[in-house]
């Protein structure tokens, strides 16, 4: 458009001086720092003050975050406000460029400064007090033509900062540099200073403005007002006719800003990859507790139910240590079968060759399979047995482990890891390598006993019958109570059960209508209690995530569950939200740790499946290296013991993921 200035009646005459605005070839440029400053507020928004909010604040180390369930709040904001901080460089470093050549084509620095800073599109009038800043003398429209400028810099300077502050600190911070509060003072203070001085340089220009405004616009022959064109931008600027060359300063500053411009670009790459390496990362901690959450539902409900049948233990006998127990467990598991030991587990003490149960084929004298054996054998017996029969069932009851396995149900305590894994385990071993305890020819083991109690059932000898069922629920109970390992105890439950069902079927068939009716209302009232009581876990993520800690402690919950537990919270908790991924642990993780020994760790032996399970289903891989994805994921990421760094190179090396 052309201006030119135009008074009042009251003041006689038009103006003489008239300006084109914006000056040819600058229309490109006309209020784009405004939209960079918008663009820049936008991306700091959306992008750098939720990403603050879940850093910058004092976190448990088990929680999804601020956001709680909602955590994937903070990923979906993070990815629309990096696409606008994004794009606020991107505009940034074109008009750099574009002010570059400006300033080549001869134009001033303030010149240009103006058109880039003319959201207002009136930055024509103010020069030359036209319209409604005719009012104003030519200090006055200086004053507010630079706080305008100077208002508009500072807000597009406060967007890019924060952004390229945020990234900055999340590389730091997850070197150790700088602390969560740091990263709050490093990206909002200087932000929030350049917000406000450029708000009261705005405010202060755009106040006048209005005055200006309101006082032109009441006069009753504004409607009247027009403009006048000029022949020529540099006479019309300058009517002293001096040409203004390219100075030196501004071909100068016109080299500084094409510089500028790839910095910007080195700027947009630098926000980028912080946040495109922790968005992924962050979603993967919360997705596998949700994942988690009903994983164990009925393992308290079971253990709720075997309650019932403690007093049907048999008694313990001394003589039998944790260490030399567990051995001897060890090698009852593996009876039977010659299969090989996978890495990390001891060899068996002894080979025992004999099978527990003889091959069972359709010609089975029973007619029923050993592990309906439980529920019906005494029963089927009660009424006598052929010979064929007899001598099958005999068979079954002389294994020649059969007294290991009573000795062994009748020890005070297992150390299921002295006889079970090597000591010291194999240094390239990590936990998920560790191999899960096969418990086969072990339940093989108890319906073999069962059987055996069937044959002294025959003979008229109850108690001993009783007394060998008895020994089913004690090794049950130990292997329950006791077992470092969810299978442990899974197994001991089911032993529990198969004990208590034999036992009822016992005291029937042999018309023990007192023991039986005792047994009955045992398992009745457990089976009550436990339909009132809510064993289910916390509903929700975040809920579930919080709980965890106190599970690890809770002597209510079966061992190997909480052995577990602390095996996830050392897995998933360095990735479970955004402030551990960049930070890393802090001590109230290790005192969790140290404190997770006392309540787990009941033998010596268990010392180095704790290590492991210190670091994770996947700790020990971590000593591989990582390759390319794990470098570049690490990037915004705390390494070293307890982080998700760590957690990140560990899959890759264990090829879990990618």
């Amino acid at each position: 458009m052309t201006v030119a200035p135009r008074s009042g009646p009251e003041d006689g005459a038009a103006g003489t001086q008239s300006i084109r605005w914006p000056p040819p070839g600058l229309e490109r440029l006309q209020g784009d720092l405004v939209r960079v400053g918008v663009r820049a507020a936008l991306g700091g928004g959306i992008l750098v003050l939720p990403l603050l909010f879940v850093l910058g604040r004092d976190l448990d180390f088990a929680t999804l975050g601020p956001f709680a369930d909602a955590w994937w709040v903070t990923l979906v904001l993070a990815i629309v406000g990096l696409t606008f901080a994004a794009d606020a460089l991107v505009r940034t470093m074109t008009l750099m460029r574009r002010c570059s050549k400006a300033l080549q084509q001869g134009y001033d620095v303030d010149t240009v400064m103006r058109v880039i800073a003319d959201g207002a599109r009136d930055m024509g009038f103010l020069i030359t007090g036209s319209r409604h800043f005719s009012k104003m003398d030519a200090r006055e429209r200086e004053a507010i033509s630079a706080l305008r400028v100077f208002s508009v810099t500072l807000f597009a300077l406060a967007g890019i900062w924060m952004p390229n502050a945020l990234a900055i600190c999340i590389l730091l911070g997850a070197r150790g540099v700088i602390s969560p509060s740091t990263l709050w003072m490093t990206t909002a203070l200087p932000a929030a200073a350049l917000y406000v001085f450029g708000s009261v340089a705005g405010t202060a220009a755009e106040s006048r403005v209005r005055r200006a405004r309101r006082a032109w616009y009441s006069q009753s022959w504004v409607d009247d007002l027009a403009s006048e064109e000029a022949s020529a931008w540099r006479d019309e600027a300058d009517p002293s006719g001096e040409a203004h060359g390219p100075m030196l300063e501004e071909a100068s500053l016109g080299r500084l800003l094409r510089h500028g411009a790839v910095l910007m670009g080195a700027l947009a790459v630098l926000i980028a990859v912080p946040i495109l390496t922790l968005v992924p990362t962050a979603a993967v901690g919360p997705i596998l507790a949700e994942v988690a959450i009903p994983g164990f539902d009925n393992v308290r409900q079971r253990g709720a139910r075997a309650e019932a049948l403690r007093s049907f233990r048999a008694p313990v006998e001394d003589g039998l240590s944790p260490a030399e127990a567990g051995r001897l467990l060890h090698d009852l598991s593996y009876a039977g079968t010659n299969r090989t030991v996978p890495p990390g587990e001891t060899e068996p003490s002894r080979r025992i060759s004999e099978a527990w149960l003889p091959e069972i084929d359709a010609s089975n004298p029973t007619g029923v399979h050993p592990f309906d054996w439980p529920d019906t054998l005494f029963s089927i017996l009660s009424g006598g047995a052929d010979a064929e029969r007899r001598a099958f069932l005999d068979d079954v009851a002389e294994h020649p482990a059969r007294d290991e396995f009573s000795r062994l149900a009748r020890a005070p305590a297992i150390d299921f890891i002295a006889g079970r894994l090597e000591d010291p385990l194999p240094p390239d071993l990590a936990l998920v390598d560790l191999p899960i305890p096969r418990f086969n020819e072990l339940r093989g083991a108890a319906y073999s006993h069962v059987g055996a109690a069937a044959v002294a059932f025959l003979e008229g000898d109850v108690g001993r019958s009783e007394e060998l069922l008895s020994e089913v629920v004690s090794l049950g109970f130990l292997l329950g109570d006791g077992g470092p390992t969810l299978m442990d105890n899974l197994v001991g439950y089911a032993l529990i059960e198969q004990g208590g069902d034999a036992l009822a079927d016992l005291f029937s068939a042999s018309g023990q209508e007192g023991e039986a009716a005792r047994l009955a209302a045992l398992r009745g009232a457990a089976e009550a209690a436990v339909s009132r009581v809510r064993f289910s876990y916390p509903e929700g993520a975040e809920a579930w995530v919080r709980s965890l800690p106190t599970m690890v402690e809770d002597p209510n919950i079966a061992r190997g569950l909480r052995w577990e537990i602390f095996i996830g919270i050392t897995t998933l908790t360095p990735c479970i939200n955004l402030q551990r991924l960049v930070f890393g642990p802090d001590q109230e993780y290790w005192d969790f740790v140290n404190e997770a020994y006392e309540h787990l760790v009941a033998w010596p032996s268990e010392d180095g499946l704790f290590q492991l399970a210190s670091a994770g289903w996947f700790g020990a891989r971590a000593e591989l290296g990582a390759g390319v994805v794990g470098r570049f994921l690490s990037v915004s990421m705390r390494t070293g013991d307890g982080t998700c760094g760590e957690v990140v190179r560990q899959l890759e090396a264990q090829e879990a993921l990618f």
